[in-house]
């Protein structure tokens, strides 16, 4: 577990670096990480607009701005040194948020089961919500609650994205998604019982 939060930790110093121009260049303009996880839930609505009327194409680079506007937000944060789990917390809605959206899109054009993907948004949700109970339960914060639910919680989103690129372009065959979905699911709902019974331990 601290191996996965010491590479999580890297892959956002990694990004600070590389987005340092992009950076400084909002931050002359006052432009607050707020706004872009905004820009992150806009373009995540545009994109489920797209999915369901069957423009994939277009759909999938609205997603590649969600996802950039994603990871840019928490390195504007921490750049302008207002990194807070309030901020975190509203990233993190947002990004539940967009993977329920394209899940939601992919069901509604008949790409993902309707059992799957709603069994997939319910479970990865859960997950999301232990993940996070237990991590405050090692971490103070300087708000509510301490708003991380680590990497194991997020690695089936990761996928979804990459299962919805790779098809769209042509990698993935529309038959293999809903398989893998399905894998996704038993993976949450092992992580999540896990993260259960660590909490019913909690409370002993």
């Amino acid at each position: 577990m601290a191996k996965l939060q010491g590479i999580e930790d890297g892959i956002k110093k990694l990004r600070l670096i590389l987005f340092k121009p992009l950076l400084l260049f909002l931050t002359m303009l006052k432009i607050r990480p707020w706004f872009v996880t905004l820009l992150s839930l806009v373009s995540a609505l545009i994109s489920f607009v797209f999915i369901i009327n069957r423009s994939f194409y277009i759909a999938l680079f609205i997603s590649f701005m969600n996802i950039f506007f994603d990871m840019l937000d928490g390195s504007l944060a921490r750049y302008q040194g207002n990194s807070s789990d309030k901020g975190k917390f509203l990233d993190m809605t947002v990004d539940s948020i967009s993977i329920t959206l394209l899940v939601l899109g992919l069901t509604i054009v008949s790409i993902v089961n309707p059992i799957n993907g709603a069994i997939f948004i319910y479970l990865m949700l859960i997950t999301i919500i232990f993940a996070v109970f237990l991590n405050n339960t090692k971490i103070k914060s300087d708000w509510f609650f301490h708003a991380r639910a680590g990497y194991l919680a997020n690695i089936p989103k990761d996928i979804i994205y990459f299962l919805f690129v790779f098809w769209v372009i042509g990698l993935v065959h529309m038959n293999i998604i809903n398989p893998i979905m399905f894998f996704l699911n038993v993976y949450l709902l092992l992580v999540g019982a896990v993260n259960f019974i660590r909490i019913q331990k909690l409370s002993k």
